[in-house]
């Protein structure tokens, strides 16, 4: 950690009236915690400017230090790495890359991820994150297949069995042996999950609609080489990974349909490996997060999940295959991002489209990891 006077930064990209950063700023001071994190909010094109300058303006006289940076700032920041301003376009998630820099570069203990329809409940919010960088005696979770699904952990309305969004569609409905380990760790991820709408992809709201009602099962961890999705909804980790952090590129098309919705996913498998590798545990469970879902249109969700969903399986079980080298955030993720793009190229799983995004993917990986590099020196 650098030196800094702040202990988190919270980052998010939105293209709403960031009203939430209010309920955030309610939240931290109940628990006493507001001088001790810092927000930044990135918008993006369509983001409302002058009225959330407004917003965060108001909080900023309360002594809240939060800051909205419209895309003419952002761009300003970004003057100072060309190769990366190239990588994250308009209109996209990946704009949150720029707000989880500008938190390395200030420095902090750790770093959270909210998406904009995430709100805080009426726990601790910050309390619950800050377990990142410590060490805790947790129950420790592997699988028999390799997986663990997170929507296990929580009650719904329907009593209905759902998977999280990302979990591989050729690992479930399989039958799966749990065992479980007490000990302690040192965490480097916390996974918070969430009320109301669980985290799940558009045949599951489809088919499955449900209302997640409550968490049943306290604090846990995964063990090494055990796999769940990880988005960034609601997640905060060490400031040593905040590299591993990159949100991965989904833009264009392939096979004439869109790529779209699980740039966050993706990053979360790459995250598990690495975090693996450094010796960091991933948890799951609180602080659960009300997550009152912006509208969508869900058919229009499924039609941009699908090519996602054809791969997702394939991409996972070639980054779970890969032997990382380095000792630094940095040095694996580079070596693991070297190792699956030449893993793609010559798999006849993905075709030539697939395998172009993957090398565009691959260039951009590696300009972040330079960028990380030069802020961190």
């Amino acid at each position: 950690m650098r030196s800094s006077q702040k202990q988190a930064y919270l980052v998010l990209t939105t293209i709403n009236l960031p009203r939430i950063i209010h309920d955030y700023w309610l939240n931290l001071k109940k628990y006493g915690h507001e001088k001790e994190i810092g927000v930044i909010i990135i918008g993006d094109l369509k983001s409302p400017n002058e009225e959330s300058f407004a917003i965060t303006e108001e909080l900023h006289k309360k002594g809240f230090d939060v800051e909205y940076f419209d895309i003419k700032a952002q761009e300003q920041w970004l003057k100072q790495f060309p190769l990366l301003k190239r990588t994250i376009p308009y209109n996209n998630d990946s704009r949150r890359n720029v707000g989880f820099l500008m938190a390395l570069q200030r420095g902090c203990r750790f770093l959270i991820s909210i998406d904009d329809d995430s709100f805080p409940t009426n726990q601790d919010f910050y309390q619950l994150h800050a377990i990142v960088g410590r060490t805790k005696k947790l129950p420790v979770i592997s699988s028999s297949n390799g997986w663990f699904n997170p929507c296990s952990m929580l009650t719904n309305n329907r009593e209905q069995y759902i998977y999280a969004r990302g979990f591989p569609y050729n690992k479930r409905n399989q039958k799966v042996v749990l065992t479980k380990q007490h000990k302690k760790i040192h965490i480097g991820v916390n996974a918070g999950l969430w009320l109301n709408e669980p985290d799940v992809d558009a045949i599951t709201r489809l088919a499955l609609p449900v209302k997640i009602t409550g968490l049943k099962q306290k604090q846990i961890a995964l063990a090494k080489n055990c796999f769940a999705p990880i988005n960034t909804q609601n997640t905060a980790l060490v400031y040593d990974l905040i590299p591993a952090f990159y949100f991965v590129l989904m833009e264009g098309t392939i096979n004439h349909l869109p790529l779209a919705r699980f740039g966050d996913i993706w990053t979360g498998w790459f995250l598990k490996k690495i975090a693996d590798h450094l010796g960091y545990y991933v948890s799951f469970g609180k602080p659960l997060t009300d997550h009152r879902r912006n509208k969508h249109d869900l058919f229009n969700d499924l039609y941009i999940e699908l090519t996602p969903l054809k791969h997702n399986d394939a991409f996972v079980e070639l980054i779970q295959l890969i032997t990382p080298k380095g000792k630094t955030t940095i040095d694996v993720y580079s070596d693991i991002s070297k190792k699956l793009y030449d893993e793609i190229q010559k798999n006849n799983t993905f075709n030539g489209e697939f395998k172009k995004y993957s090398q565009t993917l691959y260039e951009h990986q590696q300009i972040w990891l330079e960028t990380c590099a030069k802020i961190i020196s």
